[in-house]
């Protein structure tokens, strides 16, 4: 990334101040050019229920699983937002004729990111398989928010799947380091394994309180419900 800044600063040495925004990112991975994230990316401009509706939008529009070495990866829709009330009106209307590479600016303490806000991830599924003693059988996996390269969406929780359906079912939490660290919770899960689990809810936590998303809007926004194969 930096002989890439360099070869720009070469070219222009005038563009200098444009690198500024690099040094406020918390993460090394937020140190990341903005210039392929498109304007629904960005809900600065968006409040109370239109911030809602969009942000659940967001994260199953951005949502995509995969399997790998016997392990299940997902990621979910990344985004840019104001907290309430914070968002000038003047830069919005600005806003509605830039693209979010040029709109976004950490040097705006009126914009944020969704993993800096919201740096744990919950992801929530139930067996398809019945209840015990009218109680889903729920897997629960608490992550880190990482975003990805091109800020449109998180870097992948990868869930050790195979490993999980090769032991005793249990009831309770394991801890897993690799291939990504997660944390495993399980409830009235007994005797065995079900086959096939559907996305429940996604929920991100931080200090700025919780955005969640559940398993009827998810079915609303995706069209169908999400099922997942065990392992």
């Amino acid at each position: 990334m930096k002989s890439i800044f360099g070869a720009c600063l070469s070219l222009a040495g005038g563009l200098a101040g444009f690198l500024l925004f690099s040094s406020q990112f918390q993460s090394q991975e937020q140190k990341r050019s903005l210039a392929s994230v498109k304007s629904q990316y960005d809900l600065t401009c968006l409040e109370g229920e239109s911030f809602e509706k969009a942000y659940k939008a967001r994260l199953i529009s951005g949502f995509k699983s995969f399997r790998k070495d016997g392990n299940l990866g997902l990621e979910i829709g990344h985004f840019i937002f104001s907290p309430k009330g914070t968002a000038s009106t003047t830069e919005c209307k600005a806003k509605l004729e830039r693209n979010i590479s040029s709109a976004f600016s950490a040097r705006n303490p009126t914009q944020k990111m969704l993993c800096t806000d919201y740096p744990k991830i919950k992801i929530s599924f139930v067996a398809n398989d019945g209840a015990i003693s009218g109680e889903k059988k729920r897997f629960e996996i608490l992550a880190d928010c990482q975003v990805s390269s091109d800020l449109s969406k998180t870097e992948a929780i990868w869930i050790p799947w195979e490993k999980l359906s090769q032991e005793t079912p249990f009831e309770g939490e394991a801890q897993f380091n690799q291939p990504s660290k997660v944390s495993v919770k399980t409830v009235h899960v007994s005797d065995q394994w079900p086959q096939k689990w559907s996305l429940d809810s996604i929920q991100l936590e931080g200090s700025a309180g919780q955005l969640t998303i559940t398993q009827d809007e998810i079915r609303t926004i995706a069209g169908r419900p999400i099922i997942f194969d065990f392992p």
